[in-house]
């Protein structure tokens, strides 16, 4: 049985509540409820098995919450980089004290871009299909750092090159 802190192979479709296709993965591996990965599907796939499959719906508070205007923010050209290179729809990566933001470019004028912090599965109820397709014990490295032993020498890597 799915534990925290095992590494799981699931394969999953996502919607939202108007039938439109969020995300699909055919055999996605990670560390259950260490990774951030799927975090929110923790308490309705622990416990299933190897072969177990389930539907299920994440209510908005208990995923990514409502969407906020808070985190909607208009900046200016100069703190842009390569401002003229965005456009409506894009992706733009900011850092905080802390950690990269992804934000969508939602409106651009002559000097200002308008970016949507929030989550793009703010605001939305998600519909889960998920399939158990393997499941494993971690490793004590796996555990500690949330990731999946094939990945944790570039991970590492990375974290002593402050990169």
């Amino acid at each position: 049985m799915l534990k925290i802190g095992m590494v799981v192979q699931v394969k999953y479709i996502l919607f939202d509540e108007e039938n439109n296709l969020l995300d699909k993965e055919d055999n996605l591996e990670f560390v259950f409820g260490v990774d951030e990965v799927l975090l929110e599907t923790v308490p309705f796939i622990e416990n299933m098995k190897i072969g177990d499959k389930k539907d299920f719906v994440v209510v908005q508070n208990e995923g990514y919450g409502p969407k906020t205007n808070d985190l909607i923010v208009k900046i200016p050209k100069n703190e842009v980089e390569n401002f003229s290179k965005y456009e409506l729809n894009d992706i733009i990566s900011m850092f905080d004290e802390e950690s990269p933001l992804f934000g969508k470019v939602i409106d651009k004028s002559t000097n200002f871009l308008t970016v949507d912090f929030n989550h793009q599965y703010a605001g939305k109820d998600l519909y889960y299909n998920i399939e158990i397709l393997d499941m494993r014990n971690a490793t004590s490295s796996e555990k500690e750092y949330g990731i999946i032993n094939r990945n944790l020498k570039e991970f590492l890597r990375k974290k002593i090159n402050g990169k």
